[in-house]
Protein backbone atom coordinates (compact mmCIF):
# COMPACT_ATOMS: atom_id res chain seq x y z
CA UNK A 1 0.00 0.00 0.00
CA UNK A 2 1.23 3.46 -0.82
CA UNK A 3 2.25 5.54 2.21
CA UNK A 4 1.93 9.06 0.81
CA UNK A 5 0.18 10.51 -2.20
CA UNK A 6 0.85 14.14 -2.99
CA UNK A 7 1.81 14.74 0.64
CA UNK A 8 -1.34 13.07 2.01
CA UNK A 9 -0.65 10.28 4.51
CA UNK A 10 -2.47 7.11 3.50
CA UNK A 11 -4.09 5.16 6.34
CA UNK A 12 -6.13 2.57 4.43
CA UNK A 13 -7.60 1.40 1.14
CA UNK A 14 -11.27 2.05 0.53
CA UNK A 15 -11.59 0.17 -2.76
CA UNK A 16 -11.41 0.32 -6.54
CA UNK A 17 -13.79 2.57 -8.44
CA UNK A 18 -14.51 3.28 -12.07
CA UNK A 19 -11.47 5.53 -12.44
CA UNK A 20 -8.92 4.12 -10.00
CA UNK A 21 -8.16 3.26 -6.37
CA UNK A 22 -9.54 5.26 -3.44
CA UNK A 23 -7.50 5.62 -0.26
CA UNK A 24 -8.35 6.96 3.18
CA UNK A 25 -5.74 9.53 4.16
CA UNK A 26 -4.80 12.31 6.54
CA UNK A 27 -4.70 15.55 4.56
CA UNK A 28 -1.48 17.40 3.85
CA UNK A 29 -0.97 20.53 5.95
CA UNK A 30 -1.68 22.77 2.95
CA UNK A 31 -5.34 21.67 3.01
CA UNK A 32 -6.26 23.60 6.12
CA UNK A 33 -9.96 23.52 5.21
CA UNK A 34 -10.11 19.74 4.73
CA UNK A 35 -11.87 17.42 7.10
CA UNK A 36 -9.95 14.58 8.75
CA UNK A 37 -9.63 12.16 7.11
CA UNK A 38 -10.03 12.67 3.35
CA UNK A 39 -10.44 10.35 0.37
CA UNK A 40 -7.58 10.40 -2.14
CA UNK A 41 -8.38 8.71 -5.44
CA UNK A 42 -5.45 7.73 -7.65
CA UNK A 43 -6.54 7.49 -11.26
CA UNK A 44 -5.50 4.49 -13.32
CA UNK A 45 -2.61 4.73 -15.76
CA UNK A 46 -0.07 7.39 -16.72
CA UNK A 47 -1.55 10.69 -17.88
CA UNK A 48 -0.04 13.34 -20.13
CA UNK A 49 -0.30 17.10 -19.55
CA UNK A 50 -3.26 17.62 -21.90
CA UNK A 51 -5.31 14.81 -20.35
CA UNK A 52 -4.55 16.11 -16.88
CA UNK A 53 -5.67 19.61 -17.87
CA UNK A 54 -8.96 18.22 -19.20
CA UNK A 55 -9.57 16.20 -16.06
CA UNK A 56 -8.68 19.16 -13.85
CA UNK A 57 -11.15 21.39 -15.75
CA UNK A 58 -13.98 18.90 -15.14
CA UNK A 59 -13.13 18.61 -11.45
CA UNK A 60 -13.01 22.40 -11.13
CA UNK A 61 -16.49 22.68 -12.67
CA UNK A 62 -17.83 20.02 -10.32
CA UNK A 63 -16.20 21.71 -7.32
CA UNK A 64 -17.88 24.98 -8.29
CA UNK A 65 -21.29 23.28 -8.07
CA UNK A 66 -20.46 22.41 -4.47
CA UNK A 67 -22.77 21.69 -1.56
CA UNK A 68 -25.45 20.51 -1.19
CA UNK A 69 -24.92 18.56 -4.39
CA UNK A 70 -21.27 17.47 -4.77
CA UNK A 71 -18.81 16.25 -2.15
CA UNK A 72 -16.24 18.94 -1.37
CA UNK A 73 -13.31 18.58 -3.77
CA UNK A 74 -10.10 19.99 -2.33
CA UNK A 75 -7.53 19.52 -5.06
CA UNK A 76 -6.27 17.54 -8.03
CA UNK A 77 -2.60 16.87 -8.58
CA UNK A 78 0.08 14.55 -9.89
CA UNK A 79 2.39 12.27 -7.96
CA UNK A 80 5.04 10.25 -9.77
CA UNK A 81 3.12 10.44 -13.03
CA UNK A 82 -0.19 9.39 -11.45
CA UNK A 83 -3.11 11.80 -11.21
CA UNK A 84 -5.07 12.03 -7.95
CA UNK A 85 -7.91 14.07 -6.53
CA UNK A 86 -8.94 14.69 -2.94
CA UNK A 87 -12.45 14.99 -1.48
CA UNK A 88 -13.98 15.00 1.97
CA UNK A 89 -14.51 11.62 3.60
CA UNK A 90 -18.18 11.16 4.54
CA UNK A 91 -18.44 8.62 7.36
CA UNK A 92 -22.07 7.68 6.68
CA UNK A 93 -20.89 5.76 3.65
CA UNK A 94 -22.63 5.46 0.30
CA UNK A 95 -25.73 3.92 -1.16
CA UNK A 96 -23.50 0.93 -2.03
CA UNK A 97 -22.16 0.54 1.53
CA UNK A 98 -24.21 2.60 3.97
CA UNK A 99 -22.97 2.95 7.53
CA UNK A 100 -26.57 3.46 8.65
CA UNK A 101 -29.69 1.38 8.06
CA UNK A 102 -31.57 2.40 4.91
CA UNK A 103 -35.15 1.29 4.33
CA UNK A 104 -37.16 1.83 1.15
CA UNK A 105 -38.01 5.41 2.11
CA UNK A 106 -34.39 6.23 2.90
CA UNK A 107 -33.21 4.73 -0.35
CA UNK A 108 -35.73 6.72 -2.37
CA UNK A 109 -34.82 9.93 -0.57
CA UNK A 110 -31.15 9.31 -1.38
CA UNK A 111 -31.95 8.68 -5.04
CA UNK A 112 -34.14 11.76 -5.33
CA UNK A 113 -31.25 13.77 -3.87
CA UNK A 114 -28.86 12.15 -6.33
CA UNK A 115 -31.14 13.06 -9.22
CA UNK A 116 -31.30 16.70 -8.10
CA UNK A 117 -27.53 16.77 -7.65
CA UNK A 118 -27.17 15.35 -11.15
CA UNK A 119 -29.43 18.08 -12.47
CA UNK A 120 -27.18 20.68 -10.82
CA UNK A 121 -24.20 19.19 -12.66
CA UNK A 122 -26.15 19.22 -15.92
CA UNK A 123 -27.03 22.87 -15.44
CA UNK A 124 -23.30 23.54 -15.01
CA UNK A 125 -22.65 21.81 -18.34
CA UNK A 126 -21.38 18.51 -16.92
CA UNK A 127 -22.52 14.92 -17.31
CA UNK A 128 -21.42 12.71 -14.42
CA UNK A 129 -20.98 9.51 -16.46
CA UNK A 130 -20.13 7.52 -13.34
CA UNK A 131 -23.38 7.34 -11.41
CA UNK A 132 -23.79 4.21 -9.32
CA UNK A 133 -24.54 3.41 -5.68
CA UNK A 134 -20.90 4.07 -4.72
CA UNK A 135 -21.11 7.62 -6.10
CA UNK A 136 -24.14 8.51 -3.95
CA UNK A 137 -22.50 9.53 -0.67
CA UNK A 138 -24.73 9.79 2.39
CA UNK A 139 -24.66 13.03 4.37
CA UNK A 140 -26.55 14.21 7.46
CA UNK A 141 -28.54 16.70 5.37
CA UNK A 142 -29.06 14.49 2.32
CA UNK A 143 -26.47 13.19 -0.12
CA UNK A 144 -23.38 14.34 -1.97
CA UNK A 145 -22.28 13.02 -5.33
CA UNK A 146 -18.75 11.77 -5.74
CA UNK A 147 -16.62 13.32 -8.54
CA UNK A 148 -17.59 12.73 -12.18
CA UNK A 149 -16.03 9.84 -14.07
CA UNK A 150 -12.79 10.88 -15.79
CA UNK A 151 -11.58 7.72 -17.54
CA UNK A 152 -12.69 8.90 -20.98
CA UNK A 153 -10.62 12.09 -20.57
CA UNK A 154 -7.49 10.35 -19.35
CA UNK A 155 -7.36 7.59 -21.96
CA UNK A 156 -9.44 7.98 -25.14
CA UNK A 157 -11.69 4.99 -25.65
CA UNK A 158 -11.50 3.83 -22.01
CA UNK A 159 -14.76 4.20 -20.13
CA UNK A 160 -13.74 2.51 -16.86
CA UNK A 161 -10.97 0.44 -15.35
CA UNK A 162 -11.05 -3.33 -15.84
CA UNK A 163 -10.98 -3.91 -12.09
CA UNK A 164 -14.13 -1.85 -11.64
CA UNK A 165 -16.01 -3.09 -14.70
CA UNK A 166 -18.11 -5.77 -13.05
CA UNK A 167 -19.34 -3.47 -10.31
CA UNK A 168 -19.91 -0.38 -12.44
CA UNK A 169 -21.15 -1.58 -15.80
CA UNK A 170 -24.62 -2.49 -14.50
CA UNK A 171 -25.30 1.20 -14.02
CA UNK A 172 -23.82 2.42 -17.30
CA UNK A 173 -25.85 3.31 -20.37
CA UNK A 174 -24.85 0.63 -22.93
CA UNK A 175 -23.90 3.48 -25.28
CA UNK A 176 -21.11 4.39 -22.87
CA UNK A 177 -19.99 0.77 -22.61
CA UNK A 178 -19.75 0.70 -26.42
CA UNK A 179 -17.58 3.81 -26.30
CA UNK A 180 -20.18 6.08 -27.88
CA UNK A 181 -20.58 9.73 -27.02
CA UNK A 182 -23.19 10.15 -24.32
CA UNK A 183 -24.32 12.96 -22.06
CA UNK A 184 -27.21 13.79 -19.76
CA UNK A 185 -29.43 10.95 -20.96
CA UNK A 186 -26.74 8.47 -19.87
CA UNK A 187 -27.00 9.82 -16.33
CA UNK A 188 -30.77 9.35 -16.42
CA UNK A 189 -30.17 5.72 -17.43
CA UNK A 190 -27.81 5.24 -14.48
CA UNK A 191 -30.29 6.72 -12.03
CA UNK A 192 -32.98 4.41 -13.38
CA UNK A 193 -30.76 1.36 -12.92
CA UNK A 194 -30.08 2.44 -9.34
CA UNK A 195 -33.79 3.01 -8.71
CA UNK A 196 -34.50 -0.56 -9.84
CA UNK A 197 -31.95 -1.94 -7.40
CA UNK A 198 -33.21 0.18 -4.49
CA UNK A 199 -36.79 -0.97 -5.12
CA UNK A 200 -36.10 -4.65 -5.77
CA UNK A 201 -32.65 -5.47 -4.42
CA UNK A 202 -31.72 -6.88 -7.84
CA UNK A 203 -30.01 -5.53 -10.93
CA UNK A 204 -31.60 -4.97 -14.32
CA UNK A 205 -29.40 -7.74 -15.78
CA UNK A 206 -29.91 -10.23 -12.98
CA UNK A 207 -26.77 -11.68 -11.41
CA UNK A 208 -23.73 -10.44 -13.31
CA UNK A 209 -20.44 -12.43 -13.38
CA UNK A 210 -18.51 -10.23 -10.95
CA UNK A 211 -15.36 -12.34 -11.12
CA UNK A 212 -15.00 -11.79 -14.87
CA UNK A 213 -15.21 -8.13 -15.98
CA UNK A 214 -15.03 -9.06 -19.68
CA UNK A 215 -17.94 -11.49 -19.34
CA UNK A 216 -19.88 -8.85 -17.44
CA UNK A 217 -19.42 -6.29 -20.21
CA UNK A 218 -20.39 -8.84 -22.86
CA UNK A 219 -23.55 -9.72 -20.98
CA UNK A 220 -24.59 -6.09 -20.67
CA UNK A 221 -24.03 -5.48 -24.38
CA UNK A 222 -25.92 -8.62 -25.41
CA UNK A 223 -28.77 -8.60 -22.90
CA UNK A 224 -31.56 -6.01 -22.68
CA UNK A 225 -32.58 -4.89 -19.19
CA UNK A 226 -35.37 -6.92 -17.58
CA UNK A 227 -37.57 -5.32 -14.92
CA UNK A 228 -38.35 -7.28 -11.76
CA UNK A 229 -41.90 -8.59 -11.63
CA UNK A 230 -42.27 -7.34 -8.08
CA UNK A 231 -42.28 -3.70 -9.18
CA UNK A 232 -45.61 -1.94 -8.92
CA UNK A 233 -47.06 -0.42 -12.08
CA UNK A 234 -46.00 3.08 -10.96
CA UNK A 235 -42.47 1.93 -10.09
CA UNK A 236 -42.01 0.03 -13.35
CA UNK A 237 -43.24 3.03 -15.32
CA UNK A 238 -40.59 5.32 -13.85
CA UNK A 239 -37.75 2.82 -14.23
CA UNK A 240 -38.78 2.03 -17.82
CA UNK A 241 -38.85 5.74 -18.66
CA UNK A 242 -35.18 5.96 -17.64
CA UNK A 243 -34.04 2.88 -19.56
CA UNK A 244 -35.54 3.55 -22.98
CA UNK A 245 -33.04 2.45 -25.67
CA UNK A 246 -33.60 5.71 -27.53
CA UNK A 247 -32.08 8.49 -25.38
CA UNK A 248 -34.60 10.94 -26.80
CA UNK A 249 -37.45 8.87 -25.35
CA UNK A 250 -36.12 8.88 -21.78
CA UNK A 251 -37.15 11.30 -19.09
CA UNK A 252 -35.91 14.65 -20.32
CA UNK A 253 -34.20 15.83 -17.13
CA UNK A 254 -32.87 14.44 -13.88
CA UNK A 255 -35.04 17.02 -12.10
CA UNK A 256 -38.16 15.40 -13.59
CA UNK A 257 -36.91 12.03 -12.39
CA UNK A 258 -36.39 13.43 -8.87
CA UNK A 259 -40.03 14.53 -8.78
CA UNK A 260 -41.16 11.10 -10.00
CA UNK A 261 -39.08 9.41 -7.29
CA UNK A 262 -40.63 11.70 -4.66
CA UNK A 263 -44.05 10.56 -5.84
CA UNK A 264 -43.02 6.92 -5.41
CA UNK A 265 -42.05 7.61 -1.82
CA UNK A 266 -45.69 7.48 -0.76
CA UNK A 267 -46.60 4.57 -3.05
CA UNK A 268 -46.62 0.92 -2.04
Amino acid sequence: MRRRIGGHEVTGVLGTGADGVAYLALPAERLSSATTPVVVTVLAGPVDDLAFARARAVLDLAAAVGAPHVATLHEAGRDGGAVFHVRDHLPLGSLAAPAIALNRTGGLLALAGAARATEALHQAGLAHRGLGPGAVLLHPDGIRLGPPRLAHLLAPGRTLTAAAAAGAVEYMDPALVRGERAGRSADVWSLGAMLHRVLTGTGIYGATPDADPVACVRRVLATPPVLHQGLSHAEAEVVRACLEPDPGSRLATAAELADRIDALGGAR
